[in-house]
């Protein structure tokens, strides 16, 4: 979508979408992939966001474009939401 090369057609369907609201003035920023600490070093584990969206209100929103919960996922997941607990999270 847009030059844009997404990991799967399930995220890539969220682009335009997303583009929708920012046009709309629902969104003020979207951002791609972006990486969250979850446990630090030396045990380093990571979450991904698929997308970081800053909605008109100014709250926090992630959206996570899933087909398939890996238990790994799932336990990110609940990571994710303990530790930063001010964003909103959307699943599709």
């Amino acid at each position: 979508y847009k030059g844009v090369l997404y990991d799967s057609k399930h995220e890539a369907e969220c682009g335009p979408m997303l583009d929708i609201k920012k046009k709309a003035g629902m969104v003020k920023d979207v951002q791609r992939q972006v990486p969250f600490q979850l446990i630090p070093s030396p045990n380093r584990v990571t979450y991904k966001a698929d997308f970081v969206v800053e909605k008109s209100d100014g709250k926090m929103m992630i959206i996570e474009a899933k087909g398939f919960w890996t238990d790994v996922a799932k336990i990110k997941m609940k990571l994710f939401k303990h530790f930063y607990p001010d964003f909103e999270v959307e699943i599709y």
